[in-house]
């Protein structure tokens, strides 16, 4: 990417720490099953879940405990600059469609969590272009981890 002119949301994904690449990739590895699951109604992605995900690849290496409050501001970070956004059923405007409002800033920890969330079209196909060409600033571990969805 060194002297070529760079797409903003690439730059962005770019730019990310290592706790919000985990935070993208537990929510790409969790989106990608629930495509392959033959459910009815899927549960919905949240802060909590993406979590819970980031958990288990730390079970399986040797780094230190998953800060949670380190990734709920990582979280909101990436609300803020509309890599993940928060997702509401809108009469009208279709199922899960997604708002841009800053409506999480208000709420308290337990509802954040729980806030129903969606990684937009293009991000999520921009954050698997940037983790097959070894773009993302994270351990190789964790770049492997976000390859899979097992």
């Amino acid at each position: 990417v060194d002297g070529m002119a760079v797409d903003p949301r690439l730059q962005a994904l770019l730019d990310l720490t290592t706790s919000q690449v985990a935070l993208l990739l537990s929510a790409k590895r969790i989106l990608t099953r629930q495509s392959h699951e033959e459910q009815a109604v899927a549960a919905p992605l949240n802060i909590e879940r993406m979590i819970k995900e980031y958990e288990s690849f730390r079970r399986g290496s040797s780094s230190s405990q998953v800060d949670a409050k380190l990734l709920k501001r990582a979280a909101i970070s990436l609300m803020d600059t509309g890599l993940l956004v928060p997702s509401v059923d809108d009469a009208g405007g279709g199922p899960l469609q997604f708002s841009v409002s800053k409506c999480y800033r208000n709420l308290d920890d337990n509802s954040l969590s729980r806030l129903p969330l969606l990684i937009p079209l293009e991000i999520d196909r921009e954050l698997g272009i940037a983790l097959e060409e070894n773009l993302l600033e994270c351990s190789t571990a964790l770049k492997d981890w976000g390859k899979t969805s097992n």
